[in-house]
This record gives C-alpha cells, structure tokens and sequence, in this order.
C-alpha cells in the first residue's frame, strides 16, 4: 500500500472535532473557466471555498431585482481530476458538496450524475458505478443565473457563485450508510423527550447496498463529553439490495441538558454499521437533550424556564469573499455573537454552514434556521413552491440533529408583490416542516399586516425599521400592537429592526433620521435608533424573540446609501468585522457577563462647538468620568445602560475624555478617547 492510499484512508476514518458529521477527504483545488466546461480543463487554478462574485455584488451596480441585479449571474465550470488512490477498486465512493450556487450540475468522466437546485444546502453523488477511463475527471457547471423556480428569486443580498462550501469524497464498503438521502449524513435524529428526568432519541440510519441481501448489526451509541457511553443499542437486519432504513431508541437517566448559553452541554451520537461481508461504516453527530417552546404570553421557554431571545441577524458573506468562507471566519462570527451577548441568531435567508451551526451548538446560540422564500413565490407558484418544499426537506433532514435550532422558518416578506397568491405555497412549507419534524415550531418573519400571512407558522416576528424607515424612534410599540391584531393568538417578536451607520461619517448633536437611501448614515444616529428600540424592547418581555439587523454589514448589490455602493451598513459590525460600532457596545452593555464600559462618538474626532455632551454605555457601577484630567460630574441614565454628562466645555485643540470603574471583580475597566476643538 503507497503512502498516498495510507494518507488517505487516514483522512476517511479519523473523525476530526470540526468535521464530526463525516470526515471524508477533501476536495480543496480544481480548475476553473467562466467560458466553457472545455476551458475548464486548461483554466485557472482555484481552491475551495470559491466564488467567482466576491467583488462584483459588493460593487453597487445592482438595480433592486435579483434578475438584473447588475453583477454576474450566469454559468461557471470547475474541474479536478481524481487519481486512482482516491478511488480505490472494490469500494463505494461518494461525492458530497455543501454549498454550490445556484444550481449545480454534476458530471464524472462525462456522464452527469445530477443536477441539484438550491443554494444553499448539501447534495452528494456516487461514482462507483459510473465508466472509468484512466484519468478520472469530476466536474461541475455552477449556474447562478437567476429563475422563477429556483429559490431565493428576491432579496436584498447578493447570490453569489461558485462552488462556496466543501467539497468531500467518501469511501466506503459495499452496505454502508447512505450519503444521497435528501444531503444529509445517512441518519436522521429526533429528541422526543428531555427534561431533568430522562431523556430519549429517536433514530434512523438509512442503509444502502449495493449487491445481494446482507445480514448487518447497526449499533447506536450516546457518548456524554467525557466520552463515555451512557447508552447503547444494536440492531441486527439483514440489508436488503438498495435503500433500507434501521430504527432505535436510546434513552438516558437525568441528562445534562442543552441549556444555552449557561451550559451548552453536548453528547456525541456514534452509529456504527457492520455486515457479514465485512462491510462497516460510522457516523457521528453532535446532540443534545433541551425543550423549546413558544408561548403568546411568557414568550420563549428554555427546559421550562424562561429564556426571553434577544440576538442579531447574520449574512455569511465577507469582504472580497463573497459566500466563500473559511471554517476559522465562521467561528469567528459566532465568537463575535457571543461577546456582545446575544443568546440567538437568526441565520438570514438562506441555510447557513455546518461549521457555524457546529459552532452555535458549541457554544449554546439558539438558531432560526430558515428557508430562502423571501419576498414572493414569482409568477410560477407550482414550480417555484416544488422547489422550495426539496429545499425545507433538505434543510430540515441535514440540520436536525443540532441542538441550538429551536424552529425552522418558512418565510421572510412574502407578499402579493407579483400578483401571485402565495398562501397556498406557504401552507404546503408549513405543512411538510410539521411533517418532517413535530418536535420544533414553524416560525416566520413578516412585513405583511394581514391576517393571512400571520396566521400560517406556529409563532411571528415582525420586520420593522422605525427611526429608519418611516416612523419615529418610539414607534415600535404602536408597530407591535397593529401586528398582534393580524394574529392575537399567536406568539410575537421582532425579526428586524435597525438603522444605518457609516465610520467616516459623524455628527455631534443629531437629533433627527438622515434619508435612508440618501449618502449620509452618520454613525450617532444609529446608536439613537438601537437605544430607544432596546427601551422599547424591554417593556416587552413577551416578546419571544427579539433581532438586530444585523450583526455584520453585508454586500446589497443595488445599495447606493452611506459612504460606500453595495453595502448594507446596519452591521453593528463592519463588513470586514474589524471595527465595532457605537452601538455594539449598547447591546454589550445590556446582554453581556463582561464588564463594558464605552464612551460614544470616538471616530467623532474633529469638533466644532465647544459646548457638547459625553456619552457612554456601562454595566459597571460608579463609573468617574475626566475631562483634560479634571473631573466631571456624575452622569445621569437617558436609555437601557446608556449615560449622558451635559454641557461639557471642550478648550481649543486636543481634548483627552477619560472614563474608568471597578468591576464586581475589582478589576479597572476604563476608555478613552480624544477630541479635537477647532480654534476659534
């Protein structure tokens, strides 16, 4: 056996910790043409993750339509040849892709072996039984050329192409555990009980042979974080030719529970499959015993104890980037949700990666994991919902097992807007989520004030600028009373609301909204926004669930707003997440353990008036303000956390604002920043 073969059955039966669903060896370089599957096999080398759109949606040359949306929308071909040690004789190999967009097409040695449609979720192909000709070429055509049937069809983001997520090969025996099933890792996982007492999985690992009946054992094993086996069952079935499925139940005294962010506690669920023909494949899955509710009245529940959500909304895309993303730059997301205290995300709109979820998992983000139905259902509601339902399939069968999803959502602004009803679409996506998994609700996010919209999911949440677009910033509360009328049985939150921010752009004093669509998104105004928005927010503890939009700015093709085009900048963080905004630290102040202290309008530096106000956000007790070295008065609270110092006096040139406090801990927690008066 040559080092390459022993390398590579390493990399296929080491499950590593960031690749726990699978493991499989990786398929990082191919070749790449915008012109032809022809000049693919002379084209560009790539690696993956890849997206052909990294700069052009960021761009701002879009026009608002997805169809012509002003950046490249259109086919892409990538090739890479297979060597024989990647394909060894008498095994079954499978070729799984995680994230291709829009629609994938498929080809070995050139038989196409499929065509998947979707952005956003996982589909594999076997190659096994396809023509061998020497030099093994596996190729792909990705086309992310816009179509009324193929979800999202609108949306105020960017469909960026390319083969963006991984790309893994898995070897196995002859009866082995099926990758083909609707994407997902060859089980399907249901919690159907946790609480102090007891807790019980329901499992079904699909089978697939290839050749005559097998007598088979599948052996599922619950492993707590110690790595200790606390259940276990073996079933014996004799594996008929093709798809066949095996079914048990594992139960466990007093579980740790999942419980968020106080003890995201995990298990490990490892389904082991051995066969009389010496067959034997393995799974392994990230699992955990919680209970999710939604209540009208006391809002999210959490093991039965209430657990109000109050998180932020997340694009995945990235500065130059676009959707292809490194495993390191998801983590680095979900470290970033944390610090600023969110227990949630809602992972807008589209299925986000295994790596984040893996991560939310990890560290107890609670997840909306929705679907890519936004805006309409066009002008073809029967193709466009056939689509849509393989897609909320995929979703729900790849993603169930992860503890932190507590809901799947079905919609995000569908309206009437192609004069298409699209009620009966989202009746059937609220009917196949029930059916596919009656152990987490159906959620949705609206804009629409009507009943019939409102009354389809389980639970809403409502989109909602005010203070941005339209409205006052005290205007949530009227908001929120016309949405419960369309639906008073229902449970309500609040799945967007936000403003704009720009660093280059400041204004000391602002004291009314600057045009959204206009070029000036000064950063205090933003901060207003959140303030009074948060105010709002906690009078309301009802409300089940509560996001910023959004955590990052993202790219918006058609977007010619602030001081960049094809930039949405209602991130509390920068696209490139380098630079926290005044109003992260709002949120920080008010959801986070850590102590925060934060004086407002840094990036402010050059002023004009000498009478001015400090600012500040802290959750730390006797904070003592300076100015120049001098002390200022004590300031006094003008909104959740926030503080104000008036009439400050600044001298003409440099002025130093230093602010420090003990924490609980008795550790000094301090800030400072510099403000420069202009000469009179």
């Amino acid at each position: 056996m040559g080092m390459a073969m022993i390398r590579y059955l390493a990399a296929v039966l080491i499950v590593l910790p960031q690749l726990l669903q699978g493991g499989g060896l990786s398929l990082g370089t191919w070749r790449y043409s915008e012109s032809s599957a022809e000049a693919a096999a002379a084209g560009e080398v790539v690696k993956i993750p890849h997206s052909w759109n990294a700069k052009d949606v960021q761009a701002g040359k879009g026009t608002n339509k997805m169809s012509t949306d002003g950046y490249r929308r259109a086919p892409a071909w990538y090739e890479t040849t297979l060597g024989a040690e990647v394909l060894p004789p008498g095994k079954r190999v499978f070729v799984r892709f995680e994230g291709v967009s829009s629609v994938a097409t498929v080809s070995f040695n050139g038989q196409v072996l499929g065509e998947h449609r979707g952005p956003a979720t996982a589909f594999a192909y076997e190659l096994s039984q396809m023509k061998r000709d020497g030099t093994d070429t596996l190729a792909v055509k990705a086309d992310n050329t816009w179509r009324e049937d193929v979800a999202p069809i609108s949306g105020d983001f960017g469909v960026f192409g390319g083969i963006y997520r991984p790309v893994t090969l898995l070897v196995k025996d002859r009866v082995c555990f099926s990758p083909l099933r609707l994407g997902d890792f060859g089980a399907q996982v249901r919690q159907i009980r946790a609480d102090p007492d007891a807790g019980e999985l329901s499992i079904r690992a699909h089978l697939d042979n290839a050749g005559a009946s097998a007598d088979s054992e599948v052996s599922f094993h619950l492993k707590d974080a110690a790595g200790k086996v606390v259940a276990t069952q073996s079933v014996k079935k004799a594996a008929a030719a093709g798809a066949s499925e095996v079914e048990a139940t594992l139960a466990i005294a007093k579980p740790t529970l999942w419980n968020g962010l106080k003890n995201p506690y995990l298990y490990t669920l490892e389904i082991e499959l051995k066969a009389a023909d010496g067959s034997a494949d393995r799974i392994a899955l990230p699992v955990g015993f919680r209970t999710c509710q939604i209540d009208p009245q006391r809002g999210f529940i959490l093991n039965g104890q209430s657990y109000p959500l109050r998180g932020v909304n997340r694009h995945q895309d990235r500065v130059d980037q676009g959707w292809a993303i490194t495993r390191e730059q998801e983590r680095e997301d979900a470290a970033i949700i944390v610090e600023i205290g969110a227990n949630t995300v809602r992972c807008a709109h589209y299925p986000h990666s295994q790596d984040f979820l893996n991560e939310c998992d990890r560290l107890g983000l609670l997840v909306w994991s929705e679907v890519s139905v936004i805006d309409t259902v066009g002008q073809n509601p029967d193709a466009f919902g056939t689509n849509a339902e393989i897609q909320l399939r995929e979703m729900i069968h790849q993603y169930s097992h992860h503890p932190s999803i507590y809901g799947w959502s079905l919609f995000n602004e569908v309206g009437m807007r192609e004069g298409k009803d699209p009620i009966a679409v989202l009746n059937r996506l609220n009917d196949i989520a029930h059916a596919e998994d009656r152990t987490r609700p159906t959620v949705a996010a609206t804009n629409q004030k009507n009943a019939a919209f409102n009354n389809i999911a389980d639970a809403m949440a409502y989109n909602n600028y005010p203070g941005w677009y339209g409205g006052g910033t005290g205007s949530q509360e009227s908001s929120l009373a016309t949405f419960k009328k369309t639906a008073p049985n229902k449970a309500w939150g609040i799945s967007e609301y936000g403003a704009g921010a720009s660093l280059s752009q400041q204004e000391d004093g602002i004291t009314k909204g600057p045009d959204p669509k206009g070029k000036w998104h000064p950063e205090a105004w933003q901060a207003r926004v959140h303030e009074s928005a948060l105010e709002s927010i906690n009078r309301h503890p009802e409300l089940w669930c509560t996001y910023v939009w959004n955590m990052f700015d993202f790219a918006s093709p058609w977007r010619t707003e602030g001081e960049r085009d094809g930039i949405n900048d209602k991130g509390l963080v920068t696209y490139d997440r380098k630079t926290r905004k005044d109003a992260f630290y709002l949120y920080q102040a008010n959801w986070a353990k850590s102590p925060v202290l934060h004086l407002l309008a840094r990036r402010d530096r050059q002023r004009k008036d000498a009478n001015t106000v400090i600012r500040y956000y802290a959750n730390v007790e006797g904070v003592e303000v300076t100015l120049n070295g001098q002390a200022l008065p004590a300031a006094v609270g003008y909104g959740p956390r926030a503080f104000i110092i008036p009439n400050v006096q600044l001298r003409p040139g440099k002025n130093i604002i230093h602010a420090s406090a003990k924490a609980a801990n008795s550790t000094v927690v301090k800030d400072e920043v510099e403000w420069t008066l202009a000469a009179p």
